[in-house]
């Protein structure tokens, strides 16, 4: 069997160039053929072990890159108030862990920081503020 010769070092040296130039597109083709190729199967076999092992795989590689993307929602409605009772200096994330840890309906928290009840369980609470804004120490 006859295989061609490359009769020139400036042929050699054209396709190191090349190579080298376009080094990082063969590295994500390749990359995108294995994942391609794992995915497939993976769905066809229906084994989450084979993409895991493959992105562990790439990972190491270094070809992907494992950022860590967080998203922060808003809240839909009003993110409650912050309370704090006087006499022990406690503080509630929200009125209605404060009931919680007083053992009272929700309506007994309300109903006394509108000043309707003197105090909850000998308690007095105090508004400091609303849930995820700063609160003046």
């Amino acid at each position: 069997m006859n295989t061609p010769k490359i009769q020139n070092s400036t042929t050699i040296t054209k396709i190191k160039t090349h190579l080298q130039n376009n080094k990082t597109t063969y590295i994500a083709v390749g990359a995108t053929a294995v994942v391609c190729v794992s995915v497939t199967s993976a769905f066809f076999l229906g084994r989450q072990s084979v993409l895991a092992s493959v992105e562990q795989k790439i990972t190491q590689v270094g070809i992907i890159n494992k950022a860590v993307n967080q998203m922060i929602i808003p809240p839909l409605g009003d993110p409650g108030n912050v309370l704090q009772c006087i006499e022990t200096g406690t503080i509630f994330a929200s009125q209605g862990e404060a009931a919680r840890v007083l053992g009272v309906a929700p309506q007994a928290i309300s109903s006394h920081l509108k000043g309707n009840m003197p105090d909850i369980v000998g308690q007095h609470l105090k508004v400091l503020g609303k849930a995820g804004q700063p609160i003046a120490a």
